[in-house]
Order: C-alpha cells, then sequence, then structure tokens
C-alpha cells in the first residue's frame, strides 16, 4: 500500500474567508490613525515653541553666568548686547569681554525669538557687567526679559548681584 502525501481541504463555511483584513477594516483603522495623529499637530507646535524658548533662556542664562565669572576674574568690566530678531536674521547676544569695542563671543538665538524688556517691545539696551560680577545699571527688583517664541514664553530676570533667574510661562 502506497501512502499518498495529505490533501488539505478547506471547510465550506471557511472556503469564503481568509486570512488577513478586509479593505474596510484597513481604511477604518487608517482614517482612526489618522485622526489621532492630526489631534496631536497643533500641540506638536506648541511644545516647539516651548522647547526652543527655554533652551534659548537656559543658553543665555549659562552664557550670562560665563561672561560674569570673567569679568571678575579678569576684573574688567565686560559690556553684553541683545539683539532683537529681524527678518531675515535670527536674535542673538553677544558681549566684549576686554574692552576693546569688539564682539568676542556671540550667542545665536533661534529665528523665531523675540524680546520684550520689561514690558515693552524690544530687546534690552547694552548690560555692563563690571569687575566685581554686579550689574549696577539694573534695578534692585531685576530686569526682566521675556523671550517670546510662537506664542510660547519664557521669563528671565537680570539682578544687579548678577543672579538670573527663570521661569517658563
Amino acid at each position: 500500500m502506497s501512502r499518498r502525501p495529505p490533501t488539505f481541504c478547506i471547510p465550506a463555511d471557511r472556503a469564503l474567508h481568509t486570512a488577513g483584513f478586509t479593505l474596510i477594516e484597513l481604511l477604518v483603522t487608517l482614517s482612526i490613525v489618522f485622526l489621532v495623529a492630526l489631534m496631536g499637530v497643533p500641540r506638536l507646535a506648541t511644545m516647539r515653541g516651548q522647547l526652543q524658548c527655554s533652551g534659548d533662556a537656559r543658553i543665555i542664562a549659562a552664557k550670562l553666568s560665563n561672561w560674569r565669572a570673567e569679568a571678575t576674574r579678569l576684573r574688567q568690566s565686560v559690556t553684553v548686547q541683545f539683539v532683537d530678531a529681524t527678518s531675515s536674521e535670527p536674535g542673538s547676544v553677544s558681549a566684549d569681554l576686554d574692552g576693546d569695542s569688539v564682539v568676542d563671543d556671540v550667542i545665536a538665538l533661534s529665528k523665531a525669538t523675540e524680546f520684550e524688556t520689561d514690558g515693552s517691545a524690544g530687546a534690552p539696551t547694552n548690560l555692563t557687567i563690571n569687575g566685581f560680577g554686579l550689574i549696577p545699571a539694573i534695578p534692585p527688583s531685576g530686569l526682566e526679559i521675556r523671550l517670546i517664541n510662537r506664542g510660547q514664553d519664557t521669563l528671565l530676570t537680570l539682578y544687579p548681584t548678577g543672579t538670573i533667574s527663570f521661569e517658563q510661562s
């Protein structure tokens, strides 16, 4: 007796059903995924503005601390200049570390970042950090610099003692 290879039969009730998804099931699933993703897009734009604004504030705070340390180390004044963004150039913060009226260090900010100083639009005027690490032109209550990026803002407060604080709004 010879053996025949087994044959596979599909039962009649399963003949029409094959493994996988129907086109309707795929379309419904894809439309649900699309709608969920569409709801998250505005939040991503907000988060991008928050992250850029917060990142710029942290970089400015770190650089101001470094420039203050440099002023006390050299025992001479350091001039810090804030430049507002224009339509073609991003804003920046620069420093003249050795008093020769030549910029020695620059921070380029995110393209959409703008400044608001003590409630009025625009970057603050030049600040001078003296050889003791103090910023005498700032009132005791502090100088508030608001960084605004895509509707999100971060408040950076400079005090005459050189202390810097910032808070995300």
